[in-house]
């Protein structure tokens, strides 16, 4: 009989850490799952009795057989690989109902209640209270170990300002170090007065020895040389000063964490089995992965938008739109057409096969689940498409971003600026005189000229923020967390710092004017193109009245022109 234990590895190849972690993961969700599972198990057993005496009637069996086609997907996943199985056979016979297979049915239905006995809790020895998280998101959770509690307060509290969940410890003693499941999102460790001792530096190699690494931050009022050393033996990430006060180390500690987060690969699940997809999203988790989970296929364009997924999962058979269906949809639109798409489905026919293909899939995937597959398969999708993507949105000559990449990432940054209550702002940049640079210099000096623009620029905006070069000698600037006027004064130092700096072209230290003009969402737009047009109208008046400046969109001159 499966038990939890019995959770298919990851196999010999597999990453211990991520292993670990994906079997906390699912028995996390199993615990959750059970009653969901169980209310299936009624619903067929139910119908099982009705075609046993004739009284089956068209809901019921539908019914029943959509509870089967779920548990035949879902209970491999969770170790219970004769479940499925007996389940998958219970569906066919449901799909297509008779007398004579009323004795066959009622046989199945108990192994099946046998197979996900409530004996099978208790030898997975689950925590009921285990934290993992079984459903939707929640926020990234920082690690803050320190002994003052007041001063723990005010951190926690700080935090939670940045949309950032903590888990509290008074010491390097009392902070949880489980074996299994999700590590922080980041640690803020405050080493006080003492030394920094064996179990302060044993929890800092743990966590910079999780996959992927966590972030680690230490204050202390008396870091000499030789405990700075220790640390950043231990991994630490960076030291910060104490006196920078709470809310200047969560600056710190979730900008950190934000380009973290940036920097994964963001699934999008969607499967209406709130079960499967608990478990599907705990296990992408476990690999490194964010997920956002979709029970109601009804919402998917919302979701799709909203989150701007890397890679789609799908399931097949869903209430409402089916998984093909919501296939087509992303393969016929122009912004999506490319986003990779991945089905998962109990069913493996040919027939099945074939028309997950014909759709417009990238890969297909069979359930039970096995962790180290899927992830493998999502990975290596990924690995391709960010190659892809690194050609085809990254401008040659700078480095940067370009229009494309652009638009892709303004809806992500405007999403993260609406979550967090943060300003988002578009900036539109104009080298000064361009021409005259090419026809003096010559236009390999011009491209050492936006070269040099390009690098100051990334050097003096955050990696959350971004940079790109939309051709010629015109620039945009997303900037996060910055109203208009602040965007306006910030983005004016940041330009008249690079004009004074100079450029070297051969022998001449050539000095830069560059105008810009600045737009802030959504008062003066919400999508890229209008945006682009009230920044771009306030560059041509920061031309017009004489170049080298910065002005906000909707800008009047003091004589009311």
């Amino acid at each position: 009989m499966g038990a939890m234990t019995a959770v298919p590895s990851p196999g010999p190849h597999a990453d211990a850490g991520a292993e670990a972690g994906v079997r906390a993961a699912v028995r996390a969700v199993w615990t959750r799952a059970r009653p969901d599972m169980e209310h299936q198990l009624r619903i067929i057993e139910d119908a099982v009795l009705r075609l046993t005496d004739g009284s089956l009637d068209e809901p019921r069996r539908v019914a029943a057989q959509r509870a089967a086609h779920k548990l035949a997907g879902s209970a491999g996943t969770f170790g219970f690989a004769r479940a499925g199985t007996v389940a998958g056979e219970l569906e066919g016979i449901l799909a297509e109902p008779s007398g004579a297979a009323g004795p066959r049915a009622a046989e199945l239905v108990g192994v099946l209640r046998a197979e996900l006995g409530t004996d099978q809790a208790a030898e997975s020895g689950d925590d009921p209270d285990d934290p993992v998280d079984a459903g939707a998101p929640e926020r990234p959770v920082v690690l803050v170990v320190d002994p003052d509690s007041g001063r723990a307060d005010q951190l926690r509290t700080a935090l939670r300002a940045k949309g950032l969940a903590t888990r509290p410890a008074r010491d390097a003693r009392s902070a949880r170090l489980p074996a299994e499941g999700p590590s922080p999102a980041a640690a803020l460790v405050h080493v006080g007065d003492a030394d920094l001792d064996a179990e302060t530096v044993a929890l800092l190699e743990h966590l910079s020895g999780t996959q992927p690494p966590t972030p680690v931050f230490v204050t202390g009022s008396r870091l000499g040389t030789l405990e700075r050393v220790a640390a950043a033996r231990a991994g630490v990430t960076a030291f910060l000063d104490r006196e920078r006060g709470p809310a200047q180390l969560a600056e710190a500690v979730a900008g950190q964490v934000e380009r973290a987060r940036s920097a994964t690969a963001r699934v999008l699940v969607v499967d209406d089995d709130p079960s499967m997809l608990a478990a599907v999203s705990a296990i992408l988790r476990s690999y490194g992965l964010e997920v956002v989970g979709l029970d109601d296929p009804r919402r998917f364009w919302e979701v799709l938008v909203e989150h701007v997924p890397d890679l789609v999962v799908l399931d097949i058979d869903m209430p409402h739109v089916d998984g093909l269906e919501l296939c087509r949809l992303v393969r016929g639109d122009s912004r999506w057409r490319d986003l990779p798409v991945l089905f998962l489905s109990a069913r493996v026919d040919a027939e099945v096969v074939r028309d997950v293909f014909t759709a417009g899939a990238d890969d297909y995937v069979a359930k039970p689940v096995v962790g180290p597959e899927l992830a493998g398969r999502i990975h290596n999708r990924l690995d391709r498409v960010r190659l892809h993507r690194q050609l085809a949105e990254t401008d040659p000559l700078t480095g940067l971003a370009n229009r494309r990449k652009l638009e892709h990432e303004l809806p992500r940054l405007q999403q993260l600026g609406r979550r967090d209550g943060r300003a988002v702002t578009v900036a539109v940049l104009d080298v000064d005189r361009f021409k005259l640079v090419n026809d003096r210099y010559g236009h390999a000096a011009g491209d050492v000229v936006l070269q040099q623009l390009a690098g100051w620029l990334v050097r003096h905006f955050r990696k959350d923020e971004l940079v790109a070069r939309l051709g010629g000698e015109e620039f945009v600037v997303v900037g996060l967390g910055m109203a208009r006027d602040t965007a306006v004064a910030r983005l004016s130092e940041v330009l008249l710092g690079f004009r004074r700096t100079g450029v070297r072209v051969g022998e001449d230290l050539v000095a830069v004017g560059v105008s810009a003009g600045v737009a802030e969402c959504p008062q003066d737009g919400e999508d890229f193109p209008r945006l682009y047009r009230a920044a771009d109208a306030a560059l041509g008046q920061a031309k017009e009245a004489g170049r080298g400046r910065v002005l906000p969109a909707g800008w009047r001159s003091p004589g009311g022109g």
